[in-house]
């Protein structure tokens, strides 16, 4: 998983306050073992700190379970090919 990618579901997951202490604690320790050294990304509690207290809102929010399995569905084909088809 890429620097970017984990901001990215950082962005996308529950605020870091809604966690329990112990989730927040892992949440926390993982996050500065990947922020080690010199990044160009931004810490993403910190991001997600400072968008909140700006009155913005992070655009994406965690999708439910309901809302996942629908849009995969969505995305599957509607009529399955035989595999005879396109066969000359």
């Amino acid at each position: 998983m890429t620097i970017g990618s984990l901001t990215q579901r950082v962005d996308d997951s529950k605020d870091f306050n809604e966690l329990t202490e112990s989730e927040q604690r892992y949440v926390k320790e993982q996050l500065d073992y990947a922020w080690e050294g010199k990044i160009t990304y931004e810490y993403p509690l910190k991001r997600q700190k400072r968008i909140r207290e700006s009155g913005h809102q992070i655009p994406r929010v965690a999708k439910k379970i309901d809302s996942i399995m629908e849009s995969m569905m969505r995305s599957l084909l509607k009529r399955f090919t035989t595999p005879y088809e396109g066969i000359t």
